[in-house]
């Protein structure tokens, strides 16, 4: 399978730690994710500086997903670096007290675009933009609920619930206490109660464990690109890569078996296209996970996010962007210690 990618077109657009500090005003300057239990490598995202200063301080390409119904992921090195960004954006320029990402008012969101176009081309003026907007709209509100999430396993171990007296007197450092209690009373509301006891659920209905942590199908794929045929790994395959290990076998039996059924319906798919002289016949990955693993909810099992919604993050072409270089210099210094810490 070849990639499928949507592309800017050169630049010529416009845990440890305590949960983040919200300040409105402030540009990310400084890791702001609670620490990993398992420490990782230097990330790619160190050189963000030296690699937009050596595009002559323009604006990196990035490439998207469009593979299947489109993820819109970002991918490679700039997809990655943007990623961070756009994590480290949204811990720092909105307040972490809304209900959901949903419901964060437009002018709060309206930096976002803006600042990480500072850095990349992310075709704003191509045909694709839509669809690269509902994706960036959608990573950031998969980064702004982790935040909430983090933030709210910290209120559990304060007091939670049971204690919220002592919960409201013990805010983390890095947010004001009135902050900090606004977030309190999201996590009292019932809403957000029954939506928390709704996930907590889902999660105990997982069929499949995989080795394959936070990366995205679509980005394990991408790193396995042939570097002569330009062609991506293939989804069944790289299903097998994710929940199979040499030296520890299946992640469970589940996964297995899926992987059986997917190797199935893929022979039975290329034996009616012989039957049929079918000529330039390519596997259709994307109908074989669908009757394998059947359709849901704005995820496709094994190839990643569905986008149905019709709106993305605000860029009115209004919006005031950050000019300055040391302003610009310290988003990338954001960037680069967040990614030092956190896995995209």
């Amino acid at each position: 399978m070849s990639a499928d990618v949507a592309r800017g077109h050169g630049g010529d657009c416009g845990g440890g730690g305590d949960p983040p500090r919200w300040n409105s005003n402030r540009i990310p300057t400084s890791c702001e994710t609670s620490k990993q239990k398992n420490k990782r490598g230097p990330s790619k995202g160190k050189n963000l500086e030296a690699v937009w200063k050596a595009n002559g301080n323009r604006p990196l390409p990035v490439l998207f997903d469009k593979s299947f119904e489109g993820t819109y992921y970002g991918l490679g090195d700039n997809g990655t670096k943007m990623n961070t960004l756009l994590g480290s954006l949204v811990r720092t320029l909105v307040p972490p007290y809304y209900l959901s990402w949903d419901e964060v008012p437009v002018e709060v969101k309206a930096p976002i675009i803006p600042r990480v176009e500072t850095f990349f081309d992310i075709g704003r003026n191509t045909h694709d933009w839509e669809r690269i907007n509902v994706g960036l709209d959608r990573y950031c509100a998969r980064r702004y609920a982790d935040n909430k999430w983090k933030l709210h396993d910290y209120f559990k171990k304060q007091g939670g619930r049971n204690n919220v007296a002592r919960a409201r007197r013990n805010p983390p450092s890095r947010l004001t206490l009135e902050t900090w209690n606004q977030l309190i009373d999201v996590f009292l509301n019932q809403k957000w109660q029954d939506r928390s006891n709704k996930n907590s659920d889902n999660r105990k209905k997982q069929r499949f464990s995989s080795f394959h942590g936070t990366r995205s199908y679509i980005n394990t794929r991408f790193k396995k690109m042939n570097p002569e045929t330009k062609q991506i790994q293939g989804a069944i395959e790289n299903w097998h890569d994710n929940h199979f290990k040499e030296n520890r076998g299946w992640a469970n039996e589940q996964a297995r078996l899926a992987y059986e059924q997917l190797v199935v319906e893929k022979q039975i798919q290329s034996q009616h296209a012989t039957s049929s002289s079918a000529n330039g016949f390519v596997v259709n990955e994307g109908a074989i996970f669908s009757k394998v693993f059947g359709d849901r909810r704005g995820h496709n099992i094994g190839l990643g996010r569905k986008l149905k919604r019709p709106s993305g993050l605000p860029c009115s072409s209004n919006t005031s962007t950050p000019s300055s270089y040391e302003t610009m210099k310290q988003m990338i210094q954001g960037a680069q210690e967040a990614s030092d810490r956190h896995h995209e």
